[in-house]
């Protein structure tokens, strides 16, 4: 069995797919599982190399407003595979802060009462960029917003499958869990539902790339959402409202930035 996997439901994430699963390699992710929602290019031309090698799997997902779904069902499939499941979007990095390894991060929260793990997530903005910039997204965003502000108050799972109940949860923030089992912060504070009580990352914090340039939270508009056909889609009043905020400097994720560019070099 696999100690550390992780989930993601894509659709037309062509410029990014390689980098993404490259970070998480370096990272100590042992496998990616990739649900592939109707994207103009295959996802499995995109991943080949890492489809040849093991490291990644991809699954049709076609529809609207199913990634909650396929989150569970995630869970009841793949869940005898791996110890840990991770459910995180590929505009979204796993950065460990001390570590280099999320396996050693989730260690601490190896025990018989914990069934998911909630990551604070800090919402990075497009550092000024206004069409794609060359380069890894690790190395051109790091203008981020304050930890203070509650939208970083959001959380992503990274659940035991087995303590998992397989139904839908209201959000792809966090997952059902079986009820003898609690979900938890960093700090181990109890958490019901997507939103910790406070922003606590000091080991590791998930990067969520949010916006990136404008020309690519346009490209994001036109692609419409995965999660849920209840709400409306983003415009770019929501560019704004991210990105304005993005006034603080998050060096985090450069450290990385040499390893990753390694792994593409190596399954190029």
């Amino acid at each position: 069995m696999r100690y550390l996997s992780i989930c993601a439901i894509a659709k037309n994430e062509d410029p990014y797919l390689l980098e993404w699963c490259a970070f998480h390699r370096v990272c100590g992710v042992q496998h990616i599982y990739i649900f592939d929602n109707e994207s103009d290019t295959s996802i499995r031309t995109i991943l080949a190399k890492y489809i040849d090698e093991g490291f990644v799997s991809v699954y049709d997902a076609p529809g609207r407003g199913i990634q909650m779904e396929v989150y569970a069902n995630a869970t009841k499939q793949f869940g005898k595979e791996t110890h840990f499941m991770g459910f995180i979007d590929v505009d979204e990095y796993l950065v460990c802060k001390k570590s280099n390894d999320i396996k050693k991060v989730l260690q601490r929260f190896d025990q018989p009462g914990i069934g998911s793990f909630q990551v604070s997530w800090r919402l990075f903005g497009s550092n000024g960029h206004i069409t794609k910039p060359e380069g890894l997204t690790i190395e051109n965003f790091t203008a981020a917003s304050p930890i203070s502000w509650s939208e970083n108050l959001h959380t992503k799972s990274i659940c035991i499958p087995d303590r998992c109940l397989g139904t839908p949860a209201g959000d792809p923030h966090h997952m059902n869990i079986k009820r003898m089992f609690v979900s938890v912060s960093e700090n181990m504070k109890p958490m019901h539902g997507p939103f910790a009580p406070e922003f606590c990352a000091n080991e590791i914090q998930l990067n969520h790339y949010v916006v990136r340039s404008r020309e690519e939270f346009e490209n994001k508009i036109k692609k419409g959402r995965i999660d849920t056909e209840k709400w409306p889609g983003k415009t770019m009043e929501d560019f704004t409202r991210f990105d304005e905020p993005s006034t603080e400097i998050d060096n985090s994720a450069l450290r990385f930035v040499p390893m990753v560019k390694a792994e593409l070099a190596r399954i190029a």
